[in-house]
């Protein structure tokens, strides 16, 4: 999961550094992708917070990271998104 939260990142700067639209909507496309992986991996969490209660600590701290990569997602698709609607429009100012 860490790798495709690196991979939304790389992508949303270039999108960023280059003003492309088409990179800055697939950081989009994967940022739902992300979310999907978020609900389930918590849905796990809880799961295993039923069956084994000594770990509680691990899983706490487990939740907390999970926590702030969604919070780099967010901030990522906010990036691509602000890329994706200024330079969508024809008054876009070109490189």
């Amino acid at each position: 999961m860490s790798l495709l939260f690196l991979e939304l990142l790389d992508r949303a700067l270039a999108a960023f550094s280059c003003r492309d639209v088409c990179q800055a909507e697939g950081v989009c496309d994967l940022s739902g992708h992300i979310e999907v992986l978020h609900i389930q991996t918590f849905k796990d969490w809880l799961s295993a917070g039923a069956r084994n209660e000594r770990r509680s600590g691990h899983r706490c701290h487990f939740a907390q990271v999970v926590r702030e990569l969604e919070r780099v997602d967010d901030r990522t698709t906010d990036i691509a998104e602000r890329v994706a609607r200024t330079f969508r429009s024809p008054r876009a100012v070109q490189p």
